[in-house]
């Protein structure tokens, strides 16, 4: 013959059967552990009794973030479940009283209390990264180009500092060091620097071998 009970800290109806008297079991709803009753519970006497903390007029439910629901059970086993750390920020508590769903927090502030020292410290890190963080220098993308086309009317020696400056700053953007939006005339500076420097060797090159013929 099977025993009928209620486990005292979810509520939850349990069946048992009788060859399992006395002995140590486990509340499927809640994992509490409890020993099985040598004869079933009638609910009416759990409910007249004064000592049974389920027998409160204000009952309460817990819904976990997951939307997992338990309950009923009365306020000191809710207080309980709160002190060992089962009723979770995210959690939402429902009284018999009012039928409303209301925040964990809004019951038991201590829990809001208990994670506002970890986020602050966590807020203030964040803001400490964000005012150390150097921001992106300015392209030169404009100035590069120019220097480099002076590079075809000079020396070179223009071009070849383009040419140098460019590569840099390619490098700074592309790990985000230097604002990228003038990527493209850098590239075209660098372009144009090595072009102007080879047009100056290239002329180099045809004045030695003029000047070179002519003493031949």
């Amino acid at each position: 013959m099977p025993i009928d009970s209620t486990c005292k800290t979810c509520g939850q109806r349990l069946r048992v059967d009788s060859q399992h008297a006395g002995q140590p079991a486990r509340c499927p709803q809640c994992q509490t552990d409890y020993v099985v009753p040598r004869a079933s519970v009638p609910t009416s006497t759990l409910a007249g009794s004064p000592a049974s903390d389920d027998a409160a007029v204000d009952q309460w439910r817990m819904k976990t973030a997951a939307g997992q629901i338990y309950g009923p059970v009365g306020k000191e086993t809710l207080d309980s479940w709160c002190d060992q750390g089962r009723i979770a920020q995210q959690s939402q508590l429902l009284s018999t009283a009012d039928e409303r769903w209301r925040q964990a927090a809004e019951v038991y502030p201590r829990i809001s209390a208990a994670r506002s020292p970890r986020v602050e410290i966590v807020a203030a890190s964040a803001g400490a990264d964000v005012s150390t963080a150097a921001a992106p220098a300015p392209s030169r993308g404009l100035f590069i180009l120019l220097l480099a086309t002076a590079g075809f009317f000079t020396c070179g020696v223009p071009a070849l500092v383009a040419v140098v400056l460019g590569a840099r700053d390619l490098a700074a953007m592309q790990t985000g060091k230097m604002d990228g939006s003038a990527r493209k005339q850098t590239l075209l500076g660098v372009v144009v620097g090595v072009a102007a420097i080879l047009f100056v060797l290239a002329y180099i090159v045809a004045v030695t071998i003029f000047v070179a013929s002519r003493w031949m």
